[in-house]
């Protein structure tokens, strides 16, 4: 009787604290105060593999690694101005030789976030050149993700919609969708861990080069990612995000016309190491 009752407390207790659990709402915000500094850790691979008429043609590996410093160094109301510099160890595939060769740069780039989340105004501090800035401010589009407006609980899911600049210069919508898949504890924060998912679909019209010839089709990106939000600071301090593009096209030249396939494969992850307050 006695092994029962307490089988029956223990199943009250469980179901208790899932109902806890269930309810507990948060607020998801950037809380970032003048002269704080986060120092982050990241890694980026890339693979891309381009057919023409289904043989292997061209064949890229590029892989990033090394450390994201940001720095606020204005804050007015709820907008803050950041300054972010990336120091990066790339190892890149020359096809030509089949050998990779290695290169190392510093890059600062400035950017106003809000405490939504939005980044509305990126530009370059010492860019090599506006195809590198470009790839910035896409890749910072998909690291930012714009908060609701409301507290959010397990479950929760919420869309955004952004704009990227396609190789064409051409401007392509985003919809990304967010959902909250739990509020735990993680590596010491209290955390909301929060799936989120983009496919993209748009047609590719360019010139080859030299202008000698064009490339017409579409292509499509699908992205999956995880972030960590540690809400009781108000900071992100994890952030993995893959992506598979394809490209399907048709090249016109001076020698006719070639089927192209091209596949590209990416991941990026950010973890933070260091968390620097203002005195």
């Amino acid at each position: 009787m006695k092994k029962t009752l307490f089988t029956a407390v223990l199943i009250l207790l469980a179901a208790f604290m899932t109902c806890q659990r269930s309810e507990q709402t948060v607020m998801l915000e950037l809380k970032y105060p003048d002269g704080q500094v986060i120092v982050w850790e990241y890694e980026q691979t890339e693979r891309t593999e381009e057919f023409k008429n289904d043989s292997l043609w061209r064949l890229d590996e590029i892989s990033h690694s090394g450390t994201t410093v940001e720095e606020i160094i204005n804050k007015l109301d709820s907008t803050f101005l950041i300054k972010h510099t990336n120091q990066i160890h790339s190892k890149i595939l020359d096809p030509k030789t089949n050998t990779y060769c290695t290169r190392d740069t510093t890059e600062y780039v400035y950017s106003l976030q809000t405490a939504d989340g939005r980044i509305f105004w990126i530009e370059g501090g010492e860019m090599p050149d506006s195809t590198t800035l470009k790839s910035y401010k896409n890749k910072f589009k998909d690291l930012a993700a714009q908060y609701p407006s409301r507290p959010v609980s397990v479950g929760y899911t919420w869309t955004q919609t952004s704009k990227v600049e396609l190789k064409d210069g051409r401007m392509n919508d985003v919809t990304t969708s967010y959902k909250v898949r739990d509020l735990t504890k993680y590596d010491g924060h209290n955390c909301a861990i929060i799936d989120f998912k983009s496919d993209q679909a748009y047609p590719i019209e360019m010139k080859l080069e030299g202008g000698k010839g064009t490339l017409e089709g579409k292509g499509s990106r699908k992205t999956r990612g995880v972030l960590y939000h540690a809400y009781d600071e108000g900071i992100i301090i994890e952030f993995d995000i893959k992506s598979d593009m394809v490209s399907e096209l048709v090249e016109k030249s001076e020698s006719g016309e070639a089927k192209v396939i091209v596949k590209k494969k990416s991941s990026r992850s950010y973890k933070m190491t260091e968390h620097i307050l203002p005195e």
